[in-house]
């Protein structure tokens, strides 16, 4: 995006710096969350190349992306639309409850945390189990969204829409990476209200009741989170010629029916310039 944004600038060296650093960021991506370099990044990066005389550049480029031909530009105007669909996964709680065995130390909090969520993480039969203590953890269900594509059409002229972000899957992944501090936190936090709760009990059977109590009603997983965000974001291009145009932008399910669209009239575009528009779509 900020590539896109210092192009139409004409700022074509931080243009080229944004785009090498986008595309090794989608190469990490690819790895991580399965989301491969957008074929239009590429493309890009390719058109600066030949701007610049980058001849090695561009071999590797073409190389790297089965790029064919020249990258020319083909004249009159270009519309860029960013298209948000659905909402990001929400947090819920979920319980869950570990092994405490006769032989463990409650009053090593940390060590025996970590214990646990090993145990959590290795489940088999335990022998001597002296209590099970219930934890609360975060965990990500899907929101259900109709869209599975999205097009952009014009003078007779038809986008599709490239993922660029895949929310969804960023946000279960982290959470997932995060997972074992987040259960050994948890356990410990437990287990300093359990500890409590029998100091509390010694001391008069009332107190331990209520500090028990408190300790079962504040035991709860972190569940916020950013609730407004998209699910995924694409973007459409479509080249145009200079004037004003009509733009019908529609958003697909799997079946390939249009559940969703948008359009947008009137658009001034200049011979050379680019214009940016965005939609968001809650199906």
């Amino acid at each position: 995006v900020t590539g896109l944004f210092f192009e139409a600038q004409q700022e074509w060296n931080d243009a080229y710096i944004s785009y090498q650093d986008a595309e090794k960021g989608y190469r990490a991506y690819a790895k991580t969350f399965g989301l491969s370099p957008p074929l239009m990044l590429a493309q890009d990066l390719a058109a600066l190349a030949t701007r610049f005389g980058y001849d090695d550049h561009l071999q590797e480029y073409r190389s790297r992306y089965d790029l064919l031909g020249r990258i020319d530009d083909a004249g009159g105007g270009e519309v860029i639309v960013f298209a948000e669909t659905g909402f990001i996964a929400r947090k819920h709680e979920r319980e869950i409850s570990l092994p405490i065995l006769q032989d463990d130390n409650t009053h090593r909090v940390w060590a025996l945390s970590d214990q646990m969520a090993y145990r959590y993480r290795h489940q088999r039969h335990y022998v001597g189990v002296d209590y099970w203590l219930r934890i609360a953890l975060p965990e990500y269900r899907p929101v259900s969204s109709q869209v599975s594509s999205a097009r952009l059409t014009a003078v007779g002229q038809t986008a599709h829409a490239v993922l660029l972000q895949d929310l969804d899957v960023i946000a279960m992944k982290n959470l997932q990476e995060k997972e074992g501090s987040i259960l050994a936190r948890t356990a410990a936090r437990a287990l300093a209200k359990s500890i409590a709760t029998e100091v509390a009990e010694e001391k008069s059977e009332i107190l331990g009741f209520f500090v028990n109590l408190f300790g079962a009603a504040t035991e709860r997983a972190d569940t916020r989170g950013w609730l407004a965000l998209p699910r995924q974001i694409r973007v459409a291009r479509l080249r145009v010629p200079a004037g004003t145009v009509d733009l019908v932008l529609e958003f697909v399910n799997g079946k390939g029916r249009v559940v969703d669209g948008f359009r947008f009239t009137g658009i001034e575009v200049a011979e050379g310039q680019r214009i940016f528009l965005n939609y968001r779509s809650y199906k």
